[in-house]
């Protein structure tokens, strides 16, 4: 590939119709091929926040890696709806 050839979108094989495998999966790829949430974010045409509601939703075991601007980490809600944060 020259640096004149325009990049190549990925391609997935969806072997299921349901929107949470699916969801999930799209997840795990955006991260897996940007490296970061905000990235997985910008290519999933969605919000940090909303990314990281779904990789807590989905239990998607990701290793937080912080860009300028990012919270300390993704924190699962507690059975109050309390972030870890509120927690002694």
């Amino acid at each position: 590939m020259s640096k004149s050839d325009p990049p190549t979108k990925p391609r997935i094989a969806i072997d299921t119709f349901n929107l949470d495998t699916v969801e999930r999966r799209l997840c795990e790829l955006a991260l897996a091929n940007t490296g970061s949430i905000g990235r997985a974010a910008e290519a999933l045409g969605i919000s940090r926040h909303a990314l990281r509601r779904r990789i807590i939703l989905h239990k998607i075991n990701w290793s937080i890696e912080l860009e300028p601007g990012e919270e300390d980490g993704v924190h699962e809600e507690g059975p109050a709806g309390e972030s870890d944060d509120n927690r002694d």
